[in-house]
C-alpha cells in the first residue's frame, strides 16, 4: 500500500521502499509484475525526491520500451531474463562459479589481517550449507534452498540468534561475490525470516547484591582470572575487549581510565568501541594489582600464550566460576547488561551510557564531536561506587 505522504512508496520498519506496477502492456520485460526496492532513507523529505526521480526514469524507460525496444540497464533487477524462462539454471549463465571458489574469492579479498574467528565462522556457516544442500554452484541457490538452509539450521537445535548470524555470513560472501562476478542474479539469502527469539535465552543482568558478592571474592582470591573479570564489573567491557588489554591501556594516577582500542592480538567489535572508560570502585582496585604484577607487553599473560586472545578460554573458565559463586543463570556477559541498568538508575543520560558501553548511538548528529569530557565520565562513573 503506497504511503500518502510520499508517492510510489510504502514503509516497512520506518524505511521507505519505491513500488510502482509494472504495465501490462510492458509485462514481458519483467520478471515481476511490480518493481520493488528501498529507497535507503527514513526521511520523507529524502524518500519523495528519491520516489519521484526513479517513476520519472521509469516512464522514460517504458516510453522507449513501447517505441522501440529500448534498452536500459538501470533496471536490470527487474527485467526477466529473456520471454521464456531457461528451463535449467546450466542455461541462464556463461560461467558458473563453484562454492569453494566463491569461499576463497572472498576470503582473498576480505580476509586479510582478520582473526581466526572469521574464518572459523565463515568455514563453519559453509559446512552447514553443504549438509544443507548438495549444490555446488553459487548461481544454482535458490529462495527455496534458502529457507531449506534456514529450517535445517533450526532443526540442529541452533538458537535464532546464532541461525541469524550464519545467514549474516552466507548473505555477505553472496553479496560480494554476485557483485564481483557481475552475476545477473539476486541473492537468495537476503530477506529470509528468521525468529531471533526461537531458542535463544535472554541474557540476564546481575543483581547489585550478586555484583558485590563476587567483587567480595575476587579481592580474597586476587588471582589473574579473577582480577579480569572485577576489572569487568565496574567497566561494563566485554570480556574480549578486557582479555586482550595491554598493560599500557591502563593509566594510572589523578583521573585513572582504560583506553579500551584494537591490537594485532585482538580486534574490536565495531568502530565505536573504542573508548576511554574511567576507573572506579572494584575495577579501580583489579587496575592497580594488575599494572603492580604485569611485565609483560599484554596485561593477561593467561589468555594471551598465542598470536591472538583467546577469549573463549577466559569465558569458559569465569563462567563456570561464576555458577558456583551466583548461579548457573548468569554469565560473565551480564556484567555488561548490569552496568547499563546500574547508570540507567542513577539517571545518566544515555549518550553517555552508550560513550562509556562502546556501544553505537543512531543519528548523524552523534557521529561529530569527540564526545563527553573526561570529567563528565568520571561525574557520573563514581556514581556505581
Amino acid at each position: 500500500m503506497e504511503t500518502k505522504s510520499v508517492p510510489y512508496s510504502f514503509r516497512k520498519n520506518g524505511i521507505f521502499y519505491f513500488t510502482r506496477r509494472v504495465p501490462q502492456d510492458l509485462r514481458a520485460h519483467y520478471s515481476t509484475r511490480r518493481i520493488a526496492f528501498s529507497l535507503k532513507t527514513r526521511s520523507a523529505k529524502m524518500a519523495i525526491v528519491r520516489a519521484q526521480t526513479t517513476s520519472t526514469k521509469l516512464d522514460q524507460h517504458w516510453h522507449f520500451l513501447r517505441v522501440n525496444s529500448f534498452e536500459h540497464p538501470a533496471f536490470d533487477n527487474f527485467r526477466a531474463t529473456s520471454r521464456k524462462r531457461s528451463s535449467s539454471p546450466h542455461e541462464r549463465y556463461e560461467k558458473k562459479h563453484q562454492i569453494k571458489e566463491v569461499i576463497e574469492h572472498y576470503l582473498k579479498h576480505k580476509g586479510q589481517n582478520k582473526s581466526k574467528t572469521f574464518q572459523g565462522s565463515l568455514n563453519r556457516a559453509f559446512r552447514y550449507l553443504k549438509q544443507s544442500s548438495q549444490k555446488a554452484y553459487l548461481e544454482d541457490f535458490r529462495k527455496a534452498d534458502a529457507t531449506k538452509f534456514r529450517d535445517f539450521l533450526f532443526a540442529k537445535n541452533l538458537a535464532g540468534p546464532s541461525v541469524k548470524r550464519v545467514f549474516s555470513t552466507i548473505r555477505a560472501v553472496f553479496n560480494f561475490c554476485i557483485s564481483e562476478f557481475d552475476i545477473k542474479m539476486s541473492n537468495p539469502f537476503t530477506n529470509v525470516f528468521i525468529d531471533r527469539q526461537l531458542g535463544s535465552q535472554k541474557r540476564q543482568p546481575i543483581p547489585i547484591h550478586d555484583i558485590r558478592h563476587v567483587q567480595s571474592k575476587i579481592s580474597k582470591i586476587n588471582d589473574e582470572p579473577r582480577l579480569l573479570l572485577g576489572l569487568i564489573t565496574d567497566t561494563g567491557m566485554r570480556l574480549a575487549e578486557a582479555a586482550g588489554l595491554a598493560k599500557d591501556d591502563i593509566h594510572l594516577g589523578d583521573r585513572p581510565f582504560i583506553q579500551v582500542k584494537p591490537h594485532p592480538w585482538r580486534s574490536l567489535k565495531t568502530k565505536s568501541s573504542e573508548r576511554r572508560i574511567p576507573l572506579v570502585g572494584n575495577s579501580l582496585f583489579c587496575a592497580e594489582k594488575l599494572v603492580k604484577y604485569c611485565e609483560a607487553v599484554r596485561l593477561f599473560s593467561q589468555y594471551n600464550k598465542q598470536e591472538k586472545t583467546n577469549a573463549n578460554s577466559a569465558s569458559a573458565a569465569l563462567n563456570k566460576w561464576l555458577k558456583n559463586v551466583i548461579g548457573k543463570e548468569y554469565t560473565v556477559h551480564g556484567f555488561r547488561h548490569s552496568f547499563r541498568d546500574r547508570l540507567r538508575a542513577v539517571e545518566c543520560p544515555s549518550e553517555i551510557i552508550d560513550q562509556l558501553g562502546g556501544w553505537h548511538t543512531d543519528g548523524v548528529g552523534h557521529q561529530y564531536g569527540k564526545g563527553f569530557p573526561d570529567e563528565i565520565l568520571i561525574k557520573w562513573m563514581k556514581k556505581l561506587e
